[in-house]
């Protein structure tokens, strides 16, 4: 592993402060050129980041580096500048040949602020490490190289108009476009051919001229010095244009021979897919604007995320709408990135409608395995788009067709990847729409379908999936389980933006919640919240924030807390699964003495299932209608089918025993309640009870267990009272925002629409609520309690 160049031998680091990088290059002994790495190919990199980004994606795509090391230093180079030095110092220690480093500043846009000082940092501290790697650089009039930091590296040689005796300056008549060196315009477009590939031997440059002898072409491009003739990584010739030459010849290229240039990108990218390089041909198709193309191949080479360059998205989005909207992966692929972009002229969701559209549109002749991945992505789309019901739909079709042909073996193993994480996704839709039977099915299938393919990351998804589904229905021992059997093998830290974990975290942190543990809650919700929890889960570590708060005696800082967390998701209706739990948290909140939650009560519907109507029956209770609250409970425990349903059900038939001094119904309750505790460990309910009622029980009980459960468990609740004496209504609350916004009544009442009375008779009752003396001693006092964040928007505002 050296440097066998005797140039490079001698000078690992070369600035360039005169003439042209390629310069330097196109002078180095062709034969034994090491492997020369550079991030200026194609569109400039933005930032430092961008820089190094590309070139591990480099050292990846040539088999330098594997994709564990792939992984962990493109982790680190998001990370703090420390650790982002070390991991690359690993990663090219990890390199087995000799390797130049090329750092062109002057063809990017990053700026000294946006990233080439710290790429020089990071570069000598990779020189240092490695005598194998070796630099040149081009110094610019932001970016210098200080080289008295680099004096450890030896010997340092610069490149400027006095080492001509080193490297020969380039003749003075040379030409310095394409235009000055090709006077006929059949040379120059043949000419500006030869840059759609990064280099070209004779035979592409055949077929991309369809000159008889392109060689004296290419020779004519050397002499010119617009080029150099390289090694190949199977030891042919290559022919590779400047890359300031190239950029101009595209450019040309697309502004005077445009549909050309989509022609001969579709040659370019058949002739890579001939020779196996599905990669490169991929690449070459989105030029061509061949969907069809890119769709093939794109589902064969998924995943993308941590492979591709920034600029390729860049291309992708660059095509024309219409093209994208054809294909269902490149529709569904640019929805997806966009999600996790900063493009305000683009929207997902036109694109996530795309493929919808797309879906409804395939030929016949598409094989078994494509049809359901893209079915899975059709699903996915439909979540994205809200639209539940046709969600559903779709994925129960997608959980039959792949039980069929797994079990016939029929699944093609181009698509491994693709099916693995699509079928992942449709479990979440599953999961999400309540079927969570369909769901755990199917992911187990996805389980052992990962397991033989080695697909690691997203066998963890799978298990961290199952585990949050089993935490949700309350099987806290087998979600533990599942939990347990997430590793690390081969799982990417970040994913688009996402953490793949997140999962696995928020099962925890519902474990923590059903089993009472508010001091556990306490712990972990921080770190919940700090993933990407997604569409689907965003309220969950949100309930368990209000729980931790109430648990502490900060009422207002939990009302608060959900208020400006939820005002955004809540601004398009939320996903039914979400807004099922978000009718749970406002009756739970309710009951626990703080009132109900405006901004949840006033967006979603009712919805009667087991545990709201439990819940209701509670709240029934609290007010004194017993028939009313016995009338619900009997629906409540025909519905429940999970034991934490169970487990809510039964607290609100213990609390109708303590209220109606049913001694005989109060043991049945104990007992059922105990066995729950013992087999699940199950406790949460009995925050939702009074003292006194959690007194009755344990006196109905001799159960030790359930002794100790209760006694686990903060007492949450306050009187009762509580709520109807200090709850404002909506429009209460409307009114007083009001008034903090504007100062003056009569304000008040012309932008609520309102008559000067009606908003007298608010106030009035807002006083008594909370006590207050005044206007000013009114909104001090809601504030504090956290109900002016909760108020609508001024375009929301219609108490009537």
């Amino acid at each position: 592993m050296t440097l066998q160049d005797s140039f490079l031998a001698q000078s690992r680091l070369i600035v360039v402060r005169e003439g042209e990088i390629a310069d330097v290059l196109s002078r180095l002994r062709p034969l034994s050129l090491p492997t020369v790495l550079r991030a200026d190919d194609g569109a400039p990199p933005r930032s430092g980041d961008g820089f190094w980004m590309r070139l591990i994606a480099q050292m990846h795509s040539r088999g330098m580096i594997g994709d564990d090391t792939l992984v962990e230093t493109i982790t680190a180079v998001h990370g703090d500048p420390s650790s982002r030095r070390e991991q690359l110092r690993r990663a090219f220690g990890a390199v087995d040949v000799a390797v130049v480093i090329v750092v062109d500043p002057a063809v990017g846009d990053a700026g000294p602020d946006g990233g080439w000082g710290s790429v020089i940092t990071e570069l000598l501290a990779v020189l240092d490490a490695h005598p194998h790697v070796a630099a040149i650089v081009r110094e610019t009039d932001d970016v210098v190289v200080d080289l008295d930091a680099a004096s450890r590296i030896r010997p340092v040689r610069l490149a400027h108009a006095s080492d001509a005796a080193r490297i020969p300056s380039i003749s003075e008549t040379k030409p310095t476009s394409l235009q000055d060196a090709i006077r006929d315009a059949a040379g120059l477009r043949d000419a500006a051919a030869l840059a759609i590939p990064d280099s070209v031997d004779v035979e592409l440059a055949t077929m991309l001229t369809q000159r008889s002898d392109p060689r004296a072409l290419l020779e004519a491009l050397v002499v010119a010095d617009l080029g150099a003739w390289t090694e190949d990584d199977h030891g042919g010739l290559t022919f590779t244009y400047r890359e300031t030459i190239r950029r101009d010849a595209l450019d040309l290229l697309r502004r005077r021979w445009p549909e050309r240039r989509v022609a001969l990108s579709q040659d370019v990218a058949s002739w890579h897919l001939r020779r196996g390089d599905q990669r490169r041909a991929f690449l070459f198709a989105i030029d061509a604007e061949d969907v069809a193309l890119v769709e093939y191949l794109g589902l064969r080479l998924f995943p993308f995320a941590l492979t591709l360059q920034e600029d390729v998205f860049d291309r992708i989005v660059a095509l024309p709408r219409r093209r994208i909207h054809e294909s269902v992966f490149l529709a569904n692929w640019v929805g997806t990135r966009l999600s996790h972009s900063t493009l305000p002229h683009l929207d997902p969701r036109e694109y996530f409608d795309a493929v919808v559209e797309a879906s409804g549109r395939l030929p016949e002749d598409v094989a078994d395995t494509e049809r359901l991945v893209l079915l899975g992505i059709e699903t996915y789309a439909l979540r994205r788009l809200g639209l539940a019901t046709r969600e559903h739909a779709t994925a129960k079709r997608f959980a039959r067709e792949a039980h069929r042909l797994y079990e016939a073996d029929a699944l093609d193993d181009e698509l491994a990847h693709a099916f693995a994480d699509f079928a992942f996704q449709t479990g979440v839709s599953l999961m999400v729409n309540g079927d969570r039977d369909a769901s755990l099915d199917l992911l187990e299938l996805v389980n052992d379908f990962c397991t033989r393919h080695g697909i690691l990351h997203r066998r963890n998804s799978v298990r961290a999936l199952q585990a949050l589904i089993l935490s949700l229905e309350g099987r806290t021992h087998q979600s533990l389980e599942f939990s347990q059997q997430v590793s690390d093998d081969d799982w990417p830290t970040v994913w688009w933006g996402g953490d793949l974990r997140a999962n696995d975290k928020v099962a925890g942190l519902v474990r923590a919640i059903v089993t009472g543990d508010l001091c556990e809650v306490s712990r972990t919700v921080g770190a919940v919240q700090e993933s990407a929890i997604g569409i689907e889960n965003w309220d969950i570590p949100l309930f368990g924030r209000i729980l931790a708060d109430l648990a502490n005696g900060h009422a207002g800082t939990a009302r608060s807390t959900f208020a400006i967390a939820s005002r955004d998701h809540l601004n398009r209706p939320p996903h039914p699964a979400v807004a099922r739990r978000l009718r749970v948290y406002s009756l739970t909140f309710e009951l626990l003495g703080e009132g109900p939650l405006p901004v949840i009560s006033s967006r979603i519907g009712r919805e009667d299932g087991a545990v709201p109507l439990a819940l209701r029956a509670a709240l029934d209770l609290d007010h004194r209608r017993v028939e009313s609250a016995a009338r619900r409970l009997a629906k409540a425990r025909r519905a429940a089918s999970t034991p934490l349903q169970h487990h809510l059900v039964l607290i609100a038939d213990a609390r109708l025993a303590h209220a109606m001094a049913n001694e005989e119904a109060l043991a049945s309750a104990a007992t059922e309640l105990t066995t729950l505790v013992e087999t699940h460990e199950l406790r949460i309910g009995f925050v939702l009870m009074s003292p006194s009622e959690r007194a009755a029980l344990l006196a109905a009980s001799a159960s030790a267990s359930l002794r100790d459960a209760i006694e686990m468990v903060a007492v949450l609740r306050a009187h009762p009272s509580r709520r109807s004496d200090l709850a404002l209504t909506r429009q209460q609350i409307t009114v007083l925002a009001a008034l903090a916004e504007y100062g003056d009544r009569r304000e008040v009442a012309r932008r609520l629409f309102l008559s000067p009375a009606t908003v007298k008779a608010h106030l009035r009752a807002i006083y008594r609520k909370l006590d207050a003396r005044s206007e000013t001693d009114a909104i001090a006092r809601a504030a504090a309690a956290g109900l002016l964040l909760i108020a609508p928007r001024g375009d929301e505002r219609d108490p009537r």
